[in-house]
Order: structure tokens, then sequence, then C-alpha cells
């Protein structure tokens, strides 16, 4: 095909464009061509009247045309649009490359947060252990302390219960007597009596 364009939009023509001509001979899309009618009847190129009734479609027939006659002008206009695509496919590739990038970056970084609450967390379940190891000893500790003062108590009892005995025993009936009368303890009594009667 020629390298013929629409002055309107600046599109080259292609055989599947639906094309009109005007009646002074200027070719456009009719879809540029109805809508600048619709604002003025005049020719875009030329200014010269025209209407929708005087406008007529044009049909191109194509030959087979060999390597050496193939329309340039064409050809430069889908490697412009692939080149056109090309740079956005491009710089959609790169800022998905920048997201992966970021998604990387965040990621070492929570992987980094997450060891350091790791360690913490091991750090935390051994001082509670070791709390717990702590707590059990002292709690035995305690007992032993409780059971030494009741074994003190009871020791304390049985001296005083032999104080007390040696005393009747070294005594005179008259002071045994208000000793026997002053110890209000049933047990130190009860032992006192039980070693006088033998």
């Amino acid at each position: 095909m020629l390298n013929l364009n629409c002055v309107i939009c600046a599109e080259l023509f292609t055989a599947s464009d639906d094309v009109h001509v005007t009646s002074c001979g200027h070719m456009f899309h009719i879809a540029c061509l109805s809508q600048w009618l619709q604002r003025s009847k005049t020719c875009p190129q030329c200014r010269n009247k025209c209407t929708d009734r005087n406008i007529i479609r044009v049909y191109f027939n194509l030959a087979n045309l060999d390597v050496s006659r193939i329309d340039v002008g064409s050809l430069q206009e889908q490697l412009d649009n692939v080149q056109l695509q090309l740079k956005v496919k491009e710089k959609e590739l790169q800022k998905s490359a920048n997201q992966i990038k970021d998604s990387k970056e965040t990621q070492k970084k929570c992987m980094k947060t997450i060891a350091g609450l790791e360690k913490d967390l091991q750090s935390k379940s051994f001082l509670i252990l070791n709390y717990a190891e702590k707590t059990k000893m002292l709690e035995s500790q305690v007992k032993a302390m409780d059971n030494l003062r009741k074994e003190n108590k009871n020791l304390k009892l049985q001296i005083d219960a032999m104080e007390g005995i040696n005393t009747l025993l070294t005594s005179t009936m008259s002071d045994a007597e208000k000793m026997l009368q002053n110890e209000s303890d049933p047990k130190i009594l009860s032992v006192w009596v039980a070693t006088l009667k033998r």
C-alpha cells in the first residue's frame, strides 16, 4: 500500500481501515471524519465545504507484492508499535524486579527479627527453667527447715521436762508440789508424774 495517512489522527491507512474520501479528494478514517463534521462542515485539510452526503468510501485493491515492494511506511509503523510495546514491557519488568528486590529485603529483615526473637525466647526459657529449679530447691530447703524447727521444739520440750524432773528429784516435797501446781503444760506434767511413780 502507498504510504498514506489520515491528517486528523496522523496514523497510516491499512487495508482493513474504513477510509472515506471527500468531494475535494482528501481521504480520512470515517471515525475521524465523522467527529470532525459534527463540529465543522468543512474538509479538515483544505476547508472546502463538506457534508456527510458527499463523502464516499474508498476500497483498496492490494496486489501481491514481492519483498522489494513492501510498504516501508507500514513496516515502520509496525516497528514503532512493537518498540513502544517493548518499552512498556521493559518498564513493567523493571517495576516487578524492584518489587521483588524490596520483597527480598523485607523478608531478610523479617528473618533477622525472627532469629532475634527466637534467641530471646530461648534465653527466657532457660531463665524460667533455672528459676523453676531454684524454686524447687528453696521449697525443699523450707521443708527441711520446718522439720528442723519441729525437731528443735520437741527437743526443747524434752530438755525442759528433764530439767523439771531433775529439779523435782532434788527439791523438797513442798517445792515439788509447788512446781506441779504451777506447771500448765500437760505433756510435761505427764512426764513428771510418770517419772515420780518410778
